[in-house]
């Protein structure tokens, strides 16, 4: 597991799950206190801005029927901080986000694994057939015997 501290919430990755995780004064004055676990495969994108000395950096993961929005200067900062998806990041965040990141983007693109072989119930063997005449394969007009196991050398003409 990894996990990286923003300003407004600490984002952990467990190889299946990125879970944004919220608490004291500025998650109450964001979004709220609580937690979001967001799966992998529900993934699409991540947004990763680097703080200035100015405005907070961010990292937002893009989910399916998230709303996206082009920011002009300042205001993408501003709604990241409101966004349940991301978290706000200062300077001193930046390297363990960047890793965070890394690891994510990771796991997207690794190749899923197969999935799991399951073992089949063995297919019982075809019925025996039992013992008896029954028309030669290999001659016509002839019965040669079979012994439930395998053809025996004994013949006689077909009726």
């Amino acid at each position: 597991m990894i996990a990286a501290a923003g300003f407004n919430g600490v984002v952990h990755f467990d190889g299946r799950y990125v879970t944004i995780e919220r608490s004291g004064l500025m998650a109450r004055l964001s979004v709220g206190v609580g937690e979001k676990r967001i799966a992998l495969s529900s993934i699409q994108a991540i947004q990763f801005k680097k703080p200035t000395p100015f405005v907070l950096g961010y990292i937002e993961f893009t989910i399916p029927g998230g709303i996206e929005v082009n920011s002009h200067f300042t205001s993408a900062s501003r709604r990241a901080g409101e966004s349940e998806n991301a978290v706000t990041l200062e300077r001193k965040h930046v390297r363990a986000m960047l890793a965070l990141r890394q690891a994510v983007d990771d796991a997207l693109v690794a190749p899923t694994p197969p999935p799991p072989v399951t073992s089949h119930p063995r297919v019982p063997p075809p019925p025996l057939v039992p013992a008896g005449w029954y028309p030669d394969p290999d001659r016509n007009k002839t019965l040669r015997y079979w012994d439930g196991n395998a053809w025996t050398p004994h013949t006689a003409p077909s009726g």
